[in-house]
């Protein structure tokens, strides 16, 4: 099983072994309903259509504060980090930036 962070369950007064698994549980279903929704958006089905979004995900995140190595890291810094890398992408369309130029950025 991949390491939790210990204080977290007992953070929310859940038990210990059945909160790790509740937290997985919740974490798949919300990941299959974004799926769903991505697929019932595009009209097409494909296992990687998210795969492009896996670094903007972890450069919000870090950007928003939290460090790579482990430790802290909040909600609202990494919605915050969120807001600053969409307000770029936004921003790189609105300039008419190429996609191939885009990616990089």
């Amino acid at each position: 099983m991949p390491q939790v962070a210990d204080g977290a369950p007992r953070k929310w007064r859940v038990p210990g072994q059945s909160g790790h698994i509740a937290a997985f549980a919740l974490s798949g279903a919300c990941g299959g309903i974004a799926g769903i929704v991505l697929s019932s958006r595009l009209d097409a089905g494909d296992g990687n259509f998210g795969a492009s979004n896996l670094l903007d995900a972890v450069a919000a995140t870090v950007v928003g504060g939290t460090s790579l190595m482990g430790g802290a890291g909040s909600v609202m810094g990494t919605l915050g980090g969120v807001l600053i890398i969409s307000v770029i992408r936004n921003g790189l369309v609105l300039l008419d930036v190429q996609a191939f130029c885009n990616r990089w950025l």
